[in-house]
């Protein structure tokens, strides 16, 4: 069966595996990866020119699966600046970069020391003999002075890969209000469960701009593919933006999704006065979202797909609704634990996910 899969999503891919590029992920093997690498395999990267990278490759689940796909998987650990070397040190024509910090409620402040080390063993690397790759990295969309540290940590990582005279072309893809974050257990429970309820503290007609991890996989496909598009030594910025949707929309959306009684949106107040004190990045981070014009700050999804349209492989963003079609949103028992380690995210099906031009 994991044969037969593999063929599969290799037939699947735009190119043949000895001309596609040969492309590593850091920070795909955990969290939302299976999603990301879902969009890769699905907007053309066959598995085989595909390296995934693990500290315990041998231990994780999610790399026995990947492997069964076809996919490499090498060890190597972000925080040891040899292993980092010597990883770089093999020449790669792309590297997407999906993330550099663990997803926990508090900040991680090591990710601008990770994103340094890793701009180091690029240069290590070109100075050894080594071809310059393009540099994708899973970034944040917001202005420098949002006051917001996860942002302010991950434009400092964006310059220190940029810089990096062993990154021939680097591609900031800037990340919205991440669809999967949905998922996690101060959100989901309220919607699925029996008050209904999708507590977010912003107007419900309020336009936000939705990214969705699978689409940030595409994305960073379509770099790679079309990587000679991209000026050596210069930096790109591309707002991904998956789609647009108001509060109230979404909360149709996960009616629709769900059946039964419909959902309804409310801005939880208390939470926002009490996280001033309690939750100082939280307060900041949805003070952000409140005060945002989104509607005429950031590009449109159609902006993306008319950039990569010669490829064929992103004619459409996943829209919200298709995202909780894609993502089986309407089975109660799913917790975001099983979103980011879903084989069948990666093998479950034989065509692309599902994607709509616009809701």
């Amino acid at each position: 069966m994991a044969a037969f899969l593999t063929l599969a999503l290799c037939i699947r891919g735009s190119l043949a595996s000895g001309k596609a590029p040969r492309t590593l992920l850091i920070g795909t093997t955990g969290g939302t990866g299976a999603r990301a690498v879902r969009g890769l395999l699905d907007a053309g990267l066959p598995p085989s020119v595909l390296t995934a990278v693990s500290r315990s490759p041998d231990s994780s689940a999610s790399c026995k699966s990947l492997t069964q796909l076809g996919i490499n998987v090498a060890q190597a650990d972000l925080d040891d600046q040899a292993s980092l070397n010597e990883l770089i040190s093999r020449g790669w024509d792309a590297v997407y970069v999906h993330g550099l910090a663990g997803d926990t409620k508090q900040i991680d402040t090591r990710e601008v020391h990770r994103g340094e080390a890793l701009a180091a063993s690029f240069t290590n690397a070109v100075r050894n003999g080594a071809q310059a790759p393009v540099v994708m990295y899973n970034s944040a969309a917001g202005p420098e002075d949002t006051g917001i540290p996860r942002i302010r940590q991950k434009h400092r990582v964006e310059a220190a890969l940029a810089d990096s005279p062993g990154v021939r072309a680097f591609v900031a893809l800037r990340a919205h209000l991440f669809m999967e974050e949905l998922w996690k257990e101060y959100t989901r429970p309220g919607i699925v469960g029996g008050k209904r309820v999708y507590a977010f503290c912003v107007p419900s007609d309020k336009q936000l701009c939705l990214t969705s991890v699978y689409d940030m996989g595409r994305v960073a496909a379509c770099c790679a593919l079309d990587a000679p598009a991209f000026a050596s030594g210069q930096a790109t910025v591309l707002d991904v933006v998956s789609c647009v949707r108001t509060p109230a929309q979404m909360a149709e959306d996960f009616s629709n999704a769900q059946g039964g009684p419909p959902v309804r949106h409310k801005q939880a107040w208390a939470l926002y006065l009490a996280s001033k004190v309690l939750l100082p990045e939280l307060h900041d981070i949805i003070r952000f979202y409140r005060q945002t014009n989104f509607s005429t700050s950031f590009g449109a999804p159609e902006a993306l797909t008319a950039r990569f349209a010669k490829l064929d492989s992103l004619k459409s963003m996943e829209s919200f609704s298709q995202f909780l079609q894609n993502t089986r949103w309407a089975e109660v028992e799913r917790t975001f634990a099983t979103l980011g380690s879903d084989v069948g995210m990666l093998a479950g099906v034989s065509e692309p996910l599902a994607t709509t031009a616009s809701e």
